[in-house]
């Protein structure tokens, strides 16, 4: 996932207020009970993306930067909520991955997907978020057209589905280092064996078993980061994560391909609590791994991306009402 909630980088800390009477702290409990609801938390992400500085006008045609994620969050509990999200663009939206084969690059046709995570947050304390649910990474658009073959996927498709568990950890903020904060997370993947892969060969189809000796494979990516809030004065935060591991799978091939590492780069301006503007750098690398990218082969992707962030929780707005 790629990605981590965005949840944890809104932590604050609470100015330090006298201890109450036995009253008034019963009363402020009743309160905190009374303002809890189920009303979803919805943001709406419309993105453009920028291919690689490496991509050329030829590689680039027909390439449509614009599309529209989000997520909507309903909160179950006090500190549990169901969320879905649509991760779309970015690295996702691929103009001309650069494939090196034999040390030479090549560059494969346009490629569009969009990735649906169904997961529950569930937050031990304002550190510490735990989080699990299932990835599906669906080709919406390939070379030869818009894939309406359902899942599994077919030859013009490249789908990649997995259950994960992960835990993230962001410090308070670093006084000493003008507030900054660290953040740390690991995943654990259970992602099925496709016994069935579709391969085209020759014009016609052909079913390879993956891996017949085996139903699933079980892997993990770890994840560090910084928060620094540039000039919280004017809303304006910087933050830098780097990811190693099985970070995403393409389960429809003979072998499962995976990003091994991936760089992201954004600086953030949060203009209130209804919209924020992110510019976000991102580069991923699959790494030495066997077919189909043993020394010196490897692929690489890069984006540069801008995301408009619309926020409506619509809790708050109840109470304010």
């Amino acid at each position: 996932m790629l990605g981590l909630s965005t949840a944890a980088q809104a932590q604050s800390v609470p100015a330090a207020t006298p201890t109450p009477p036995p009253k008034a702290k019963h009363e402020r409990k009743l309160q905190q009970s009374a303002a809890f609801s189920h009303l979803p938390v919805l943001d709406v992400v419309p993105i453009f993306t920028q291919p690689a500085p490496f991509d050329t006008a030829a590689q680039t045609k027909g390439y449509d930067p614009v599309d529209v994620g989000g997520s909507v969050q309903i909160p179950l509990a006090p500190k549990l909520s169901y969320s879905f999200d649509r991760i779309v663009e970015s690295i996702f939206n691929q103009a001309s991955q650069r494939v090196l084969i034999d040390g030479v690059p090549t560059y494969p046709a346009l490629s569009r997907d969009a990735i649906l995570v169904n997961r529950l947050d569930y937050q031990l304390s304002p550190e510490l978020t735990l989080e699990g649910g299932s990835s599906f990474r669906h080709r919406e658009q390939a070379a030869s057209g818009v894939s309406g073959a359902p899942f599994p996927a077919t030859v013009s498709s490249s789908e990649a589905h997995y259950a994960y568990l992960s835990a993230t950890y962001t410090t308070v903020p670093i006084h000493a280092l003008g507030g900054s904060r660290f953040l740390f997370s690991i995943m654990g993947e259970r992602q099925p064996v496709d016994h069935n892969v579709a391969v085209l060969s020759g014009g016609t189809v052909h079913y390879i078993d993956e891996n017949p000796h085996q139903n699933a494979y079980y892997e993990s990516t770890q994840q560090v980061g910084v928060i620094v809030p540039v000039d919280p004065r004017h809303g304006f935060t910087f933050s830098a994560r780097e990811a190693w591991g099985a970070i995403n799978f393409y389960e429809n091939a003979p072998f499962p391909w995976r990003w091994s590492s991936s760089a992201t780069l954004a600086i953030t301006k949060k203009f209130n609590n209804f919209f924020s503007l992110t510019m976000r750098q991102q580069n991923a690398v699959y790494a030495i791994q066997g077919s189909p990218f043993p020394t010196p082969n490897a692929l690489h992707s890069e984006t540069i991306d801008v995301l408009g962030d619309f926020h409506f929780d619509l809790n708050a707005l109840a109470r304010r009402k």
